[in-house]
C-alpha cells in the first residue's frame, strides 16, 4: 500500500495560485479571497424595525447583549421569538425581521453573505 504523495508548491512560481492577487484600489482582500469566520457583518437594531431581505439577506443569528430587551424576531420559515426571553449571547436563528421598541438595549443581527 503506497501513501498519497504530498503536493509541493514552489512558492515563487505558484504563489498566484496560493495567494490570489487583488487590486487594492478597486477591491479588498476580503472581496477577492473571502470573509473569514461564520458571519461577515452585523446590523444593530435599536428602537426600529429592520427587514433582513435584499442587501440584508443572510441573517443567521441574533446577538443579545442585555437581558430583557423589548424586541421580537420574525423567523424566515414563520413564527416569532420574543428576544427578551432569551439569555445574553449569540442565538442562531433564520431571521427575516427584527422589531425593537426598546430605546436603550441594542440587538445585533449577524449576517453571512458568503455561504449558507
Amino acid at each position: 500500500m503506497s501513501a498519497n504523495p504530498v503536493q509541493m508548491y514552489d512558492l515563487q512560481k505558484d504563489k498566484s495560485q496560493i495567494f490570489p492577487t487583488y487590486n487594492a484600489v478597486t477591491q479588498s482582500q476580503f472581496e477577492t479571497v473571502g470573509h473569514p469566520g461564520k458571519w461577515d457583518r452585523s446590523v444593530a437594531v435599536l428602537n426600529t424595525t429592520v427587514d433582513f431581505t435584499g442587501s440584508n439577506y443572510g441573517a443567521g443569528a441574533v446577538f443579545i447583549t442585555q437581558t430583557s430587551t423589548n424586541a421580537t424576531a420574525s423567523l424566515s420559515a414563520g413564527g416569532t421569538v420574543l428576544l427578551g426571553n432569551l439569555p445574553t449571547g449569540i442565538h442562531e436563528l433564520g431571521v427575516s425581521q427584527v422589531v425593537s421598541v426598546d430605546a436603550t438595549k441594542t440587538v445585533y443581527v449577524l449576517i453571512n453573505t458568503e455561504g449558507f
